[in-house]
């Protein structure tokens, strides 16, 4: 689960008294939780498709208003590759 376009302190959990956010509160409490995270562009659709192919948005050049990610960046993407169910057993 992954949340983007908020603030650094956008969470109960990160200190914030004001705000009520339960459910990411949980989730954050019991997994993983980045203090410290930062993103290389603020623009959403361009983190997410950096998030997804690891590669900077000067690489994949995909925001709003332009054509959708090529195709090979995307067959590349950890969710695809998890979609394609390859198992690699390690060398033992």
């Amino acid at each position: 689960m992954l949340t983007d376009d908020q603030r650094w302190d956008a969470l109960g959990f990160a200190g914030n008294s004001i705000i009520k956010t339960p459910n990411m509160d949980q989730l954050a409490s019991t997994g993983l939780y980045f203090k410290n995270a930062f993103v290389t562009t603020l623009i959403c659709a361009a983190s997410r498709a950096t998030i997804l192919t690891g590669l900077y948005e000067r690489t994949h050049d995909f925001n709003f208003g332009k054509p959708k990610l090529n195709n090979g960046y995307m067959y590349d993407s950890y969710p695809y590759l998890l979609k394609k169910k390859q198992v690699i057993e390690p060398d033992l």
